[in-house]
Parts: C-alpha cells; sequence; structure tokens
C-alpha cells in the first residue's frame, strides 16, 4: 500500500512525461520521430495527437494536488498508459505497427512502468478512513 506522497509524486512525474511528449509532438514532431526514431510522418498527425497530451498534463498535475479530495481520479491515469499499452501490443501482434522497434520500446516501457507505479503506490483505501 502506498502513500499519498508517493502517489502524487509519481502522478506528478507522469505527468512531467505526458508533457514532453505533448510538447515535443506539438512543437517539433519531425525532430521528435523522424530524427530520434527514425519514423517517417507527416507532421499532422502527431502534433494532432500531442494537443491531448499537453491537457492530460494539466488535468493530472491538478489531480496530483487534490488527491486528498479526488482520490478516484487515480484510475484514469492508471487506465491512460495501460490502454497505450494494449494498442501498441495490438499493432504489434496483428502486424500493422508501422514504427520502428526503437519508438515501439520506448513507448512500451514507459507507459507499464507508469502502469505499474501508479497501480503500485495507490492507497487500498480513502485518506478520510
Amino acid at each position: 500500500m502506498g502513500s499519498l506522497e508517493t502517489l502524487r509524486t509519481v502522478m506528478k512525474v507522469q505527468a512531467i512525461v505526458f508533457f514532453a511528449y505533448g510538447a515535443s509532438f506539438v512543437l517539433v514532431p519531425d525532430f521528435a520521430l523522424g530524427t530520434l526514431f527514425g519514423y517517417d510522418v507527416e507532421s499532422f498527425w502527431p502534433r494532432a495527437v500531442g494537443v491531448p497530451f499537453l491537457g492530460l498534463t494539466w488535468l493530472e498535475w491538478n489531480a496530483a494536488d487534490r488527491l486528498e479530495e479526488r482520490l478516484d481520479l487515480v484510475w484514469p491515469f492508471a487506465l491512460i498508459p495501460a490502454l497505450f499499452m494494449v494498442v501498441f501490443l495490438w499493432e504489434r501482434t496483428a502486424g500493422t505497427y508501422p514504427g520502428t522497434e526503437s519508438f515501439w520500446w520506448v513507448n512500451l516501457v514507459v507507459t507499464l512502468v507508469f502502469f505499474v507505479a501508479i497501480i503500485a503506490t495507490r492507497p487500498k483505501t480513502s485518506p478520510e478512513s
């Protein structure tokens, strides 16, 4: 069972990672995906994906600041990386993943780490009990 401070830290680190994804996808998608990962893409879809990441950053940071009041908001931030893992694994298994190995592995490891970290640090009961 984790403490609220540990969970708050994990959520804020995840929010920073969401910001890094979002900012790099919105501001420099060709560099972030093309140069770093050798992913041949048009700039539109990374920018379109980057905007929600920036929104998630703000939402998770605020949820982390209000954990005592809204512990129920923790589950979505565990499910988001879990759903990303499902998508990455699905695409890979179906043979439809068009990206590079490095991009696939980085995303899989990052999403797995945050899913496990949030689940492991989430208190089993509400802070009032």
